[in-house]
C-alpha cells in the first residue's frame, strides 16, 4: 500500500496541477471573450448609432427633394400654362397676319379668262404659282371654322415686268367673275420670305386611296417653302423640328391600320396630337390638307376613269357645267399671243 500510495499521490499531484492550469487557461479565455463582446457591443451601438443618423439625414434629403419636387411641379404648371397662353395669343397674331392677301388682281379679261396682277419678278415670283381668288372687300382670306370665301383661282402662265404678271384664271364661277381689286392669296408663297411647313397624317389630294406625300411636297418645295418636321406612317420624324419659324401645320388624316397588332398606326395618331400642340404653342397654323390646297388655289384637273367606281365612261365627264364637249375646229383664245392694255401697267 505505501509504494502504491507513493506512485499515486505524483498523479494526484499532477492531475491538480493540470485542472488549475485548466481552469486558469479557461478564465484567460472568458475574459478575452468577454473583452471580445464587450468590443462588439460597442462597435454594433457605434453602428446603430450611425446607421440612425445617415437614416435621419437621407430622410431630411428625401423630405427637401419632394418639395423641391411639388415647388417645380408648380412651376412647371405655371410654365407650360403661360407658353400655352403666349401660343394661344401668337396664332391669333400669325393667324391673322398669315392671312392678308399676297397680292390683287389689275386688269382681267373676262373673254379669255385671263388676268394681270400687282407681282412679278421684284416679288421673286414663279411661273405656275397658283393663287385663291377672294372678294376685293374682304381683309383676311380665312379665319379657323369659317368658310373660305375663293370665288376663283389663278396661275401665273408669264411674269411681264418687277411687279406684274399673267396669270389664266381657273376655277371661276360665271356667276361671280374675277374683276380688278380682287385679292390674292396662297399658302405656300408670300413676297420676299419663305414659308415653313410641318406635315402629318395620311395625305391624300386626288382621293384615289393612294398616299400623296410626294406631290404635297413639291407643291411647297416648288413655291419656295420648307418643310422643318414631317411625321412618316412607320412613326418615324424627318426634318430639324417645329419652331418659330414654321408657319403652317398641314394635317392628314389619322392612319387606319387592320391590324390589331399593329402599335405604329396608335403611335403616330399619339404623336399628331403632341405634334398638333406644339405647332399651336409656337404660333403656327393647324389646318387640313383641303383648306391648304383651297387656300393656294389649286384645282385637280385630273380625269381619270377608274374600272368599278360603277360609272360609264364618257367624254364629257370632268367638264364644268355650260361647257362644250366637242371641238370647235379653231384654236383656243388661251393660245393666242395678247398683251395688258397700257393701263394695267
Amino acid at each position: 500500500n505505501e509504494e502504491r500510495e507513493k506512485v499515486k499521490q505524483p498523479q494526484i499531484d499532477t492531475a491538480n496541477q493540470n485542472q488549475a492550469k485548466a481552469q486558469s487557461d479557461l478564465k484567460n479565455e472568458q475574459d478575452k471573450y468577454a473583452q471580445v463582446i464587450t468590443k462588439v457591443t460597442q462597435d454594433k451601438d457605434a453602428i446603430a448609432n450611425e446607421w440612425n443618423a445617415k437614416q435621419q439625414e437621407l430622410n431630411d434629403i428625401v423630405k427637401k427633394a419632394r418639395t423641391e419636387v411639388t415647388v417645380l411641379k408648380s412651376e412647371l404648371g405655371t410654365a407650360k400654362n403661360d407658353i400655352a397662353s403666349v401660343g394661344t395669343e401668337l396664332q391669333k397674331y400669325t393667324a391673322t397676319t398669315s392671312t392678308v392677301p399676297d397680292g390683287r388682281v389689275v386688269w382681267v379679261d373676262q373673254r379669255t379668262q385671263t388676268a394681270w396682277i400687282n407681282l412679278g419678278s421684284a416679288d421673286n415670283l414663279p411661273r405656275q404659282q397658283t393663287f385663291s381668288v377672294h372678294p376685293a372687300n374682304i381683309t383676311t382670306m380665312r379665319e379657323d371654322g369659317e368658310t373660305t370665301t375663293r370665288k376663283a383661282s389663278a396661275e401665273v402662265t408669264r411674269v411681264t415686268g418687277a411687279h406684274m404678271a399673267e396669270v389664266r384664271i381657273i376655277d371661276y364661277d360665271l356667276n361671280d367673275p374675277v374683276v380688278a381689286g380682287d385679292k390674292l392669296f396662297t399658302p405656300v408663297w408670300h413676297p420676299g420670305r419663305k414659308n415653313h411647313f410641318a406635315i402629318v397624317g395620311s395625305i391624300h389630294v386626288n382621293q384615289d386611296g393612294t398616299e400623296d406625300r410626294a406631290f404635297l411636297k413639291d407643291i411647297i418645295g416648288q413655291s419656295g417653302g420648307v418643310v422643318d418636321l414631317e411625321l412618316l406612317p412607320d412613326a418615324s420624324t424627318i426634318g430639324p423640328g417645329i419652331s418659330l419659324n414654321t408657319t403652317y401645320l398641314i394635317r392628314g388624316d389619322i392612319p387606319k391600320s387592320t391590324d390589331a397588332n399593329d402599335a405604329a398606326a396608335s403611335k403616330v395618331a399619339k404623336l399628331m396630337s403632341e405634334i398638333e400642340n406644339n405647332a399651336r404653342n409656337h404660333g403656327a397654323r393647324v389646318i387640313s390638307v383641303q383648306q391648304f390646297l383651297d387656300d393656294m388655289g389649286y384645282t385637280n384637273r385630273e380625269r381619270i376613269f377608274r374600272s368599278g367606281m360603277g360609272d360609264d365612261f364618257s367624254v364629257s365627264q370632268g367638264t364644268k357645267p355650260g361647257q362644250p364637249t366637242f371641238s370647235r375646229g379653231s384654236s383656243s383664245d388661251l393660245f393666242r399671243k395678247r398683251s395688258a392694255p397700257p393701263s394695267a401697267y
